[in-house]
């Protein structure tokens, strides 16, 4: 390769750096931008109905996974109750009715 191959190679990395910083913060920025909100990442072995029964044990296991993915859009990223590890769940941090 000569130098200018890997001037734009190394170009190329660095947009792709900085596209990949940009969208992790504006997915930040986001959970932000929703008071009453906690990030949480997403454990090996995890389920929506383990997160929620372990986070509010004196709330309904049910109607918090149903809160759950109602914050984190039942029809965008959370369309079933699977869940990965890696992944950023937005919880709520207060429980109505507790």
């Amino acid at each position: 390769m000569t130098n200018r191959n890997y001037a734009g190679l190394i170009a190329y990395l660095v947009l792709i750096i900085i596209a990949v910083a940009l969208l992790l913060y504006a997915k930040q920025a986001d959970a932000v931008d929703k008071p009453g909100h906690e990030v949480y990442v997403v454990q090996a072995g995890d389920t929506l109905w383990g997160i929620a029964s372990n986070r509010y044990p004196g709330a309904h296991t049910g109607e918090m996974v149903h809160r759950i993915r109602e914050i984190n859009g039942t029809d965008g990223k959370l369309r079933s109750t699977v869940i990965h590890a890696g992944e950023e769940l937005l919880l709520p941090v207060e429980v109505e009715g507790k």
